[in-house]
């Protein structure tokens, strides 16, 4: 991996990690390669993407600050809000790089998403679809894993 997208990483992943979320990086090639034309991401190949996740943790970590905080606009989805909200930071943050956020809550006129968060997920290496031909021992049901959704990318076009 190039130096500055690790440097890139790092620090988002510096900004977020302390609120309950994880980040993993793809290229958007990836991702336009496992799905039909009508799907696409319409960024170059080479675009870096973060899908953006939050695990259990971020409820305590930035959702009830954010509630406490009384930040809320409109009450629409409050997690919504707060995770838009701490992305939102970042960006500015970053304000040197030139930076588009996508949420897995968005719609296209057609009605389609934006994006697919789970494809997204499984192309960055954040999830991979278990099933039982995959599992040597039958241990379905006794060992349930973090609960993580998908929900934001980044994208950086330089």
């Amino acid at each position: 991996m190039e130096l500055h997208v690790v440097h890139l990483e790092r620090k988002i992943r510096d900004l977020l990690e302390n609120l309950g979320f994880e980040i993993y990086p793809f290229k958007v090639k990836w991702y336009n390669e496992v799905l039909p034309t009508t799907l696409h991401l319409h960024y170059s190949d080479d675009t870096l993407a973060f899908v953006v996740l939050s695990i259990p943790a971020m409820f305590d970590k930035a959702f009830k600050p954010f509630l406490k905080k009384r930040l809320l606009k409109k009450i629409h989805d409050p997690v919504d809000q707060c995770i838009s909200y701490h992305l939102s930071l970042i960006k500015e943050t970053l304000a040197d790089q030139k930076m588009d956020i996508m949420y897995d809550y968005e719609i296209l006129p057609n009605r389609k998403p934006k994006f697919l968060a789970q494809t997204a997920a499984h192309v960055a290496g954040a999830a991979y679809l278990y099933q039982r031909k995959d599992v040597h021992q039958d241990s379905w049901g006794e060992k349930v894993s973090r609960l993580r959704t998908a929900g934001q990318i980044f994208f950086f076009e330089n």
